[in-house]
């Protein structure tokens, strides 16, 4: 008899779930090859190869990682273990090629700290954010960073490459760094808003083990050297695991899986069963499936004969008078029935909303061809035409700020003048002004 395996769920959010749907994927995809067509087109017919595909992403690293399980007495219920009280995140900027290799890695910290790096990750590079995470004039170091660290590998400076990157707002509508990608002959896509859960190549292949690898080297520093870690010590915990983690074998699996490199115009087809989500777009069929998939586990049969499960999964409003007859067990099992639908249902009918759109007029969940020299110069136009109603109204505001306090003045004094005093001895709070 095969034993019943026991797994965890995976955490998504709704904008997630809004995100990975059949169109916005087919869209990508056909976004990708008309990217590979246009970089066969300006590299004089030459196609592109796996040496000249590239996809980069950022992660973050914490000195304070918890442990690991341990063996111990049963019935402990404090399990303790000493760990950094260092409370700061370094971020790592990564990129990777599909041809097996991956570049320097950069480095992003909340402050400066001189000497960083040390004599680790040589030919690396770090930025500093008063956050810690990436903006917008870091991912233009970063841009002019990636093109001086692999222009050594770089046979044929005028064939162009193409780079795969999330849909971040600093990396989408920064005209600064789209130019230096452009200069250097680099076409740049972007993914679909919250889908680099399934198309990020780091995500579904590097920084799992990456990060595995850092929490033991960690562990085994926090007790060789004490709880006093510091920022600056994780080049020199993170370098062994970053090697290990960024292996050809691991980078050319993530491009495959992703459906980059081999070019793969039918991954939606193929992957149709393991997302679920795609299928999840009419009302009924949702109600359907969930019915079906509770009576395969043997949960709830006697439910959905007592309850009239589908009046009651479709009305939610004309259900409360039988919930509240309804068995206290029952009641919490069918109250998640009716939370997990409603949450379906709510998530398959938010198209019926228009969808958003960025500063020049695209969706933004839409995957983009983003460095195109057409789109930079419209983009630098649009964020100019900003800053200057910006300026406007910063200008109007002062001036209008300006007359106000005059205003007030004249009345201050007024008042002073009437009471004897001088605008000076007056407390301005407790005086009430009269019209």
């Amino acid at each position: 008899m095969a034993v019943p395996l026991h797994r965890k769920t995976e955490a998504i959010d709704r904008l997630k779930l809004r995100s990975v749907e059949e169109d916005l994927i087919s869209f990508y995809f056909m976004t990708l090859e008309l990217a590979f067509l246009r970089c066969q087109q300006l590299s004089g017919g030459v196609s592109l190869t796996p040496v000249r595909i590239f996809a980069m992403d950022e992660t973050g690293f914490y000195p304070n990682l918890k442990e690991n399980y341990v063996i111990a007495k049963k019935g402990t219920r404090g399990v303790y273990s000493i760990t950094s009280e260092v409370r700061e995140h370094l971020t790592v900027v990564a990129y990777a090629s599909a041809e097996g290799f991956s570049g320097h890695p950069f480095f992003i910290l909340p402050r400066n700290i001189p000497n960083f790096l040390g004599s680790n990750f040589s030919g690396s590079k770090f930025g500093v954010s008063s956050t810690g995470y990436i903006n917008e004039t870091l991912f233009e170091e970063w841009c002019q960073f990636f093109v001086e660290d692999f222009r050594y590998l770089r046979q044929a400076p005028h064939l162009w490459c193409l780079l795969v990157l999330d849909s971040l707002h600093c990396h989408t509508l920064n005209p600064k760094a789209l130019q230096i990608l452009n200069s250097a002959n680099i076409l740049a896509v972007s993914l679909p808003s919250h889908t680099s859960a399934f198309l990020q190549v780091h995500d579904l292949s590097i920084f799992a083990p990456l990060k595995k690898y850092f929490k033991s080297g960690m562990s085994q520093f926090v007790k060789e050297k004490g709880p006093q870690t510091k920022l600056n010590h994780l080049p020199q915990i993170l370098e062994e695991p970053w090697v290990l983690a960024n292996n050809s074998l691991n980078i050319q699996k993530g491009f495959k899986k992703t459906g980059i490199w081999p070019l793969n115009a039918v991954w939606v087809q193929e992957n149709i069963e393991k997302i679920p989500f795609f299928r999840k777009k009419d009302k009924e069929l949702q109600l359907q499936e969930l019915i079906q998939s509770r009576i395969e586990n043997n949960e709830i049969k006697n439910i959905m004969s007592m309850m009239g499960y589908l009046d009651l999964a479709s009305d939610f409003k004309d259900s409360r008078e039988r919930q509240r007859n309804t068995p206290p067990q029952l009641k919490r099992t069918l109250s998640n029935i009716l939370l997990e639908t409603k949450a379906n249902i709510e998530a398959s009918n938010h198209r019926k909303t228009a969808p958003k759109k960025n500063m020049i007029g695209e969706f933004f969940d839409d995957a983009k061809i983003l460095n195109e020299q057409e789109r930079i110069n419209f983009l630098t136009k649009k964020i100019q035409e900003r800053n200057e109603k910006k300026q406007k109204k910063w200008s109007k505001d002062e001036s209008s700020q300006s007359l106000k306090k005059t205003q007030n003045k004249r009345k201050y004094e007024d008042i002073s003048q009437s009471q004897g005093t001088s605008v000076q001895q007056m407390d301005y709070k407790k005086i009430k002004l009269t019209q």
